[in-house]
């Protein structure tokens, strides 16, 4: 309760916001919370769901001029509130959903290898199959169709608390284990983009 407090905001009186209704007020009204929670900036938008074909907020204008300079082939959007880690299928274009799976199976299955799954197994937690849900039109779409990049949400557990378990014992993951994981993601995302030449070589055209 206080983890979900801190993280999604509470109205005037301590009521929680809660998620998904945190997303239903963009801008936030300030004056009618008391505690206005993680999501929003100084102008109440939780820029993962900015206006990004109007007035978009300055931090989302900073990753567009950042990755139209750079043009980068992957972008890894970090975020909080797993039960274990996971990467959520992004609403992107055709040509890089295979490419999305096959970074699963890389990166879900070394976290199996580095017991940070609910098995260990990394052909059962690389499936790409476990995440079937296509998230909805959010900053990851903006930035594909912005540099082409593939853009990606990673879910990270919460050292604050957790309901996780294996083998019916609950795994409580440490601050340590947390930067561990967010290393390991970033060190088997380098690897996938070494193996399979990036941007350049996973478009269909490239591909036959």
């Amino acid at each position: 309760t206080v983890h979900e407090y801190f993280n999604t905001g509470g109205l005037a009186g301590g009521k929680m916001i809660g998620w998904p209704q945190c997303k239903e007020f963009i801008p936030l009204d300030f004056s009618r919370v008391e505690f206005p929670g993680g999501y929003p900036n100084d102008a109440g938008v939780n820029f993962q769901h900015d206006d990004f074909f109007g007035r978009r907020q300055p931090e989302t204008q900073a990753l567009f001029d950042l990755t139209a300079r750079e043009r980068p082939d992957l972008i890894m959007n970090m975020h909080t509130g797993a039960v274990f880690p996971i990467m959520l299928r992004p609403f992107v274009e055709p040509d890089l959903v295979p490419v999305f799976e096959q970074l699963v199976r890389r990166v879900q299955g070394r976290l199996a290898l580095d017991k940070y799954q609910a098995t260990e197994d990394p052909a059962k937690e690389g499936n790409p199959d476990r995440v079937k849900n296509i998230s909805p039109y959010n900053l990851d779409t903006a930035l594909n169709l912005h540099c082409g990049a593939l853009s990606v949400v990673i879910e990270s557990p919460s050292h604050g608390f957790s309901t996780a378990k294996r083998q019916d014992k609950l795994v409580v993951f440490t601050p340590d284990d947390l930067v561990n994981i967010q290393l390991l993601c970033h060190l088997e995302a380098m690897k996938f983009l070494g193996e399979t030449g990036g941007r350049a070589r996973w478009t269909s055209s490239n591909r036959r």
